[in-house]
């Protein structure tokens, strides 16, 4: 009787089952087979792994129009604030980082409220922006439907503050704006010919009808005699030297006369040829004017006076290292407001920072803010005065 042996042939012999040679080639088929596992379950592992967590801040401007300038200064002072939050240890307990994310409306409303959208879609717990008017009435609407707040560093309309929960203004509003600016002429009424006030106004802009209403209201309540006002449908050499010729024969010695940059020689230059003799009242957009000022003094507000010998705002232009527009110290706040909402919130997410927003408290280097049910009520309004000489630092008031 035979016996049969188990064996394997494989074209060059037969390896007898049990023998050492068949035993070596089983145990390199299961290393083989277990490297293969474990490389698999290293993969997978590493495909399942999350990231850290990372807190976002929207920042909507309009990076490549006629604000681009002024928009990249706010981006870089917001930048500033995270830099010193991050550095500090982030926020809440975990420590989480916060990062900007980014997005150029181009100064064009539509972009502004598909810019919002967008940055709502990636999960930011706010957006500090637009700097353009009709584009931050948009996002009203828009933030009702999205419930992430929006926090404007630059847009004063008095729409903003009258809006909804979710939006929010960081720099001064028109009517703040104005009150300043009276409480200024009432504190220097020595220099500015006995505060008798003229106002005039250009009625095809709702902004500046709004901003001439709001200062006939605030000459009012403050006392200022206004001896003239005057509605136009333009300013033009021909009706400006109607007007001023007016105004001279009143004895005014202020006038205020809200319109664009652009504007501005065509005003003074005709008050000039007219004979008079007085000071201007003018608006934040007219500190970046480089024009003649016709031997006029013209008084600005400003968010921030950058010369201002305060150590805590010159320790601010340092850190930034640029230029100073008149919303970057808005910008750079509103980063601190959103930090706080988190913190007192103990969430990052926009529902909880919208819900803690409202009557927030705190303080940034700049100095302390409170926030109403629509917007920093804390506000102070720097007064810079220029003329032939330049410009600089004249008052701060609301402080």
């Amino acid at each position: 009787m035979s016996v049969r042996k188990n064996t394997h042939v494989d074209g060059h012999g037969s390896y007898v089952r049990g023998s050492w040679k068949f035993r070596f080639l089983r145990l390199l088929a299961l290393l083989v087979i277990a490297c293969f596992g474990l490389t698999a379950c290293g993969k997978k592992e590493e495909s399942t792994t999350e990231e850290p967590f990372v807190v976002k801040i929207g920042v909507l401007l309009d990076f490549s129009g006629e604000a681009k300038e002024e928009s990249e200064q706010m981006y870089s002072a917001a930048a500033l604030a995270i830099d010193e939050i991050n550095n500090a240890g982030g926020v809440l307990t975990q420590g989480y980082k916060v990062e900007l994310v980014k997005k150029d409306d181009g100064g064009y409303y539509m972009n502004s409220v598909a810019g919002y959208y967008q940055l709502a879609q990636e999960g930011v717990c706010a957006v500090i922006g637009t700097n353009n008017s009709q584009g931050m009435t948009e996002l009203i609407n828009a933030s009702a439907s999205a419930n992430v707040p929006v926090i404007t560093p630059s847009v004063t309309d008095d729409i903003v503050v009258s809006a909804a929960n979710f939006v929010y203004q960081s720099c001064f509003s028109d009517e703040y704006m104005t009150e300043a600016l009276v409480n200024f002429i009432a504190a220097e009424q020595g220099k500015l010919s006995g505060s008798r006030a003229a106002l005039v106004c250009q009625t095809e802009s709702e902004k500046y009808v709004s901003l001439y209403e709001d200062m006939a209201a605030s000459m009012q309540s403050g006392n200022i005699n206004t001896v003239y006002a005057k509605e136009i449908s333009g300013y033009t050499k021909e009706s400006l030297g109607e007007i001023f010729d007016e105004v001279v024969k009143t004895g005014a010695g202020i006038v205020f006369i809200p319109a664009s940059v652009d504007e501005l020689d065509t005003i003074l230059s005709t008050a000039k040829e007219s004979g008079y003799a007085g000071a201007f009242l003018g608006l934040p957009e007219w500190s970046g004017y480089t024009g003649k000022m016709y031997g006029y003094d013209v008084y600005i507000p400003v968010n921030m006076a950058a010369d201002r010998a305060d150590e805590a705002v010159q320790g601010f232009v340092k850190k930034l290292g640029g230029a100073v527009c008149d919303g970057v110290r808005p910008a750079y706040d509103a980063v601190y407001f959103i930090r706080d909402a988190i913190e007192t919130g103990y969430l990052a997410t926009a529902t909880s920072v919208s819900l803690k927003l409202p009557f927030l408290e705190g303080s940034t280097a700049l100095g302390d803010y409170t926030i109403g049910a629509y917007g920093n009520t804390e506000k102070t309004v720097d007064i810079i005065l220029m003329n032939d000489g330049g410009a600089g630092y004249s008052a701060t008031m609301f402080e």
